[in-house]
């Protein structure tokens, strides 16, 4: 039992610094010259944490991700809770889709949708609207989300085939049962 746990507390540190990593660090705006929105690879690191480690532990590795990674490189913004929200969520939304689940690439793009759709798309307009704007109406959140719409759109399937991939790879060589996860 505490074996198991220490390799969950390894492998969430680990998971937390791809986070940061990827969304601090490598990422591009689209399209160019608009702030509307931001594409990373971090969702890998909310996938694989919520695939491995479950529900609460992807959440954790989500929010501590979040709050370490603004201590780390914030390019100037404050912690927003709106914002840890969201990480939460998508790291739950993961960890639902994936946790103790066969690999399927219907998994994977379903979790990838909602986690795009509903988290990123819908909710991250919201924040951009509360936090950002002095209009703090439907209309202005509707501009946000029509604008982000077709690049998030865009987005579903190639972060679908990113996740598949590397759960597929990992699988093939038997990670998750290497570090005494079974699945």
């Amino acid at each position: 039992m505490r074996r198991t746990y220490v390799l969950k507390l390894a492998l969430a540190g680990m998971f937390i610094a791809l986070d940061i990593v990827f969304s601090r660090f490598l990422y591009a705006y689209l399209p160019p010259g608009f702030h509307e929105v931001r594409v990373s690879p971090q969702f890998l690191a909310y996938a694989l944490a919520g695939w491995i480690l479950g529900p609460v532990w992807a959440i954790g590795c989500a929010v501590a991700g979040d709050v370490l990674g603004m201590l780390i490189n914030s390019a100037g913004l404050p912690i927003l809770p709106g914002y840890m929200l969201s990480a939460a969520l998508t790291g739950l939304v993961y960890a639902v889709c994936l946790y103790r689940r066969p690999v399927s690439a219907w998994r994977c793009l379903l979790a990838v949708a909602v986690s795009t759709l509903v988290i990123s798309l819908c909710l991250g307009s919201l924040w951009a609207v509360l936090y950002y704007t002095q209009d703090h109406t439907t209309a202005m959140w509707l501009t946000k989300l029509l604008a982000a719409l077709p690049w998030r759109l865009m987005c579903i399937p190639i972060y679908a085939v990113g996740v598949f991939l590397v759960q597929r790879g990992l699988s093939r060589e038997r990670i998750p049962e290497r570090f005494g996860f079974a699945r």
